[in-house]
């Protein structure tokens, strides 16, 4: 069965990068089940990229909340937060250094292993 992740997140402190959300993304491919929505990487060639995202929250089965230092700060965290509780979204702290497991995964096993709490 195919779940859709939504991936919230901010680079705001910079540990988390377009080129790192790139390789998570693609290290995620591995997975066949898993479909993730990252608003860097896919809100492209649309009329509005907030309503986009919006969209593509209320769709998702699980929200992926990158626990970086400065997600805190972030008026839009906050908001697909807001929305995912509202909508009773599950939600998952993933760590950056869970976020690099997965990055630097050798195989989808590997990768299973590592989220099989988190899906």
């Amino acid at each position: 069965m195919q779940k859709n992740v939504f991936i919230s997140y901010t680079m705001r402190d910079n540990r988390i990068s377009r080129t790192k959300l790139n390789e998570f993304k693609n290290a995620l491919k591995m997975l066949n089940f898993l479909s993730t929505f990252i608003d860097a990487l896919d809100n492209t060639d649309v009329v509005s990229p907030q309503n986009e995202v919006m969209a593509q929250l209320m769709r998702s089965d699980v929200v992926w909340l990158i626990n970086s230092a400065e997600i805190s700060e972030s008026k839009w965290v906050l908001k697909e937060i807001e929305t995912a509780i509202k909508y009773n979204k599950i939600i998952h702290k993933l760590s950056v250094e869970t976020m690099d497991n997965i990055i630097h995964a050798k195989d989808g096993f590997t990768i299973l292993k590592i989220i099989q709490n988190y899906v």
